[in-house]
């Protein structure tokens, strides 16, 4: 037994240091093998796959044994809330058991914090927000990171907040003045002098692509990597080593250009509004070829023009600069052809955005984790029928040294019952909105509020959820109509209310159990049949002559459906009821791979029977 597996296992046995220490501490005998196992990933190296339950104490179980090791390791997350669980609330805790106190440190994405720069040149404009810059002056002499989020209030505005965040495109980095006080560059110096260095995946993926340039970094280097809520991976690298490039990404830049001459951007505002507004007209996803193409391309052709001409009168190189990215982004967005790209147009609130994304990302992942020493890949769904075929294949991983799975230690039997009615019509069937709000409606009523509704499509979610409202005098929250923080936090405080939300809601949230007696979903979460980028995808495996759709399509779903399943029952005392309206569940060959990736539960098939035992739960 190594020195680092001797250390961890004193924490975690029974009657260990845990125990000893740390009011009600339970002994857990998943917890105490993962950590144990975390603790050779640092002694002998290699790739790791952990897929461990809520309930399991995941994060201990690896931050031990991180601290222990006295390696440089980069801890990556999706959500900044884990990020700031890990680094104010259990790392220190953990301070408290080391004579050596860790050099940790906790790192947002440069958006967040402040550029003095900016700032400055922000004051010389008409200022608007004259008692907000009052408050910003007097933070900016006290703050010690410049994260913004320390503003409280002045952070949701976010008109003032994009004036004075810093952004790779207008930082001069050492040629600034305010070299010395920036706090980018203080963050990047501590973080060279830190051990433990927290991020979130997209952090992580701008490092590795900066790096890919050879043009710099973003974290210093490291030969450890803990990558928790590993199923988001492939989508946020999918983002990050791809371009995008979007209407008011183009407006917001014209309006930069005409704060220093007014006169510039008439020519540059019609071409956006020929290509987002009337070319690109549209709701739904889909790939650039499908618009008249060539006509694009002599619009993008003339952007890029006007572009070029601007520059020539330009005198600001951080705008200069930003003005070269984008013309190299809409050379890519347009007139690249490399195979391995699709291009596809999405929709947003009031948005235009055309992507360019690498169809397969595993070549890429997989280089990476081979170049480190450690990798630990895990997260509460990371398996697909009891092992890692899936995910290793989506991250290009094919050698690894160790494949765990520790189940929760909740007993579901005992605490949720699994809601299928079997006279709903399928998704794609007539009166399946009808339908599915009638149960929606009877299920918020039967739990007194205390709901929170996912959806699979936007579309959904803004029918049912006006008529939820319309039926019921609970209050309810919907995406869309606040920010979703905001939006989670009068759920949280408002008694028997209703919280309403697509995919943005599936994942990251912790409710009390006095909030959610009631989870449901609106049907299996399968990617819309016209996104181009999975349609690509399908293409691929399918000339390798793979059936996609047990191969990537269901393993998604799945992936998907445990996601938003995990936010229902979050402890040992907390019980509830998970409805999902898609009877294809019961009555599809493939409905058996969902229903065994969910714990095990009393399946109730009818309202009435539901209304029966639902006292069990409520």
């Amino acid at each position: 037994m190594g020195i680092i597996i001797e250390i961890v296992d004193s924490f975690f046995k029974k009657n260990g240091l845990l125990s000893e220490t740390i009011p009600d501490f339970e002994y857990r005998e998943s917890q105490h093998d993962m950590a144990i196992n975390i603790a050779k990933m640092f002694e002998d190296g290699g790739t790791y796959i952990i897929e461990s339950a809520t309930g399991t104490g995941k994060t201990f179980a690896y931050l031990i044994p991180a601290i222990i090791s006295q390696q440089r390791v980069i801890i990556s997350t999706k959500t900044k809330n884990l990020q700031e669980q890990l680094f104010f609330k259990d790392l220190s805790e953990l301070n408290k058991f080391f004579k050596f106190n860790p050099k940790a440190i906790f790192i947002k994405g440069r958006n967040n914090y402040i550029c003095i720069k900016k700032f400055s040149k922000f004051l010389q404009k008409k200022i608007f927000f004259e008692k907000e810059i009052e408050i910003i002056k007097e933070w900016i002499d006290l703050t010690e990171t410049g994260d913004l989020s320390e503003l409280n209030e002045i952070y949701s505005n976010k008109t003032l907040i994009n004036q004075i965040s810093s952004n790779s495109d207008t930082c001069f980095g050492i040629k600034c003045e305010f070299f010395k006080r920036c706090f980018i560059n203080k963050l990047r110096l501590k973080a060279e002098k830190s051990d433990i260095i927290i991020v979130n995946h997209h952090l992580l993926f701008s490092d590795l692509k900066i790096k890919e340039t050879g043009f710099g970094k973003v974290l210093p280097e490291y030969k450890y990597l803990i990558c928790d809520e590993a199923h988001s991976i492939e989508n946020i690298a999918t983002e990050h080593f791809g371009e995008s490039l979007s209407k008011y990404q183009l407006l917001f830049f014209t309006m930069e250009l005409e704060s220093f001459n007014e006169k510039i951007t008439s020519k540059l505002k019609e071409l956006i509004s020929e290509i987002f507004d009337n070319e690109l007209k549209g709701n739904e996803r889909k790939n650039l070829n499908e618009f008249n193409i060539e006509k694009l391309k002599i619009l993008a052709d003339n952007l890029i023009f006007e572009l070029k001409r601007i520059s020539e009168i330009l005198e600001d190189d951080a705008l200069l600069n930003k003005l070269n990215e984008l013309i190299y982004v809409i050379d890519k967005v347009f007139f690249d052809e490399n195979k391995e790209y699709v291009k596809w147009v999405d929709y947003g609130l009031k948005n235009v955005i055309i992507n360019c994304s690498p169809i397969q990302i595993s070549s890429k992942i997989g280089n990476i984790f081979i170049n480190l020493k450690g990798v630990l890949l895990t997260s509460a769904t990371l398996s697909i029928s009891d092992n890692f075929n899936y995910i290793k294949a989506r991250l290009g991983i094919e050698n690894v040294a160790i494949e765990k799975i520790y189940p929760s230690p909740f007993d579901f039997k005992k605490q949720a019952l699994f809601f299928i009615p079997e006279d709903i019509p399928e998704p794609f069937e007539k009166n399946f909105i009808d339908n599915i709000t009638y149960y929606i409606i009877e299920l918020i009523k039967l739990t007194n509020g205390n709901a929170l509704i996912l959806f699979t499509s936007l579309k959904n979610l803004e029918i049912i959820s006006q008529k939820v409202k319309e039926s019921i005098n609970f209050p309810v929250f919907v995406q869309g109509e606040s920010s979703n923080i905001d939006l989670i936090e009068n759920f949280k405080q408002e008694e028997n209310s209703v919280l309403m939300g697509s995919y943005s809601f599936w994942e990251g949230i912790d409710i009390e159990e006095e909030n959610l007696k009631l989870l449901i979903i609106d049907k299996l979460p399968f990617s819309p049949p016209n996104d181009p980028l999975k349609l690509e995808r399908i293409k691929i495996l399918t000339e390798e002559g793979k059936n996609p759709f047990f191969e990537y399509q269901i393993p998604e779903a799945v992936m998907f459906l445990k996601q938003g399943f995990g936010r229902l029952i979050r402890s040992s005392k907390h019980k509830g009821i998970f409805a999902i309206f898609d009877k294809r569940i019961l009555t599809k060959n493939y409905g058996k791979i969902f229903i065994k990736n969910l714990p095990e539960m009393r399946i109730i098939k009818s309202l009435n029977e539901l209304k029966k035992h639902s006292h069990i739960i409520l």
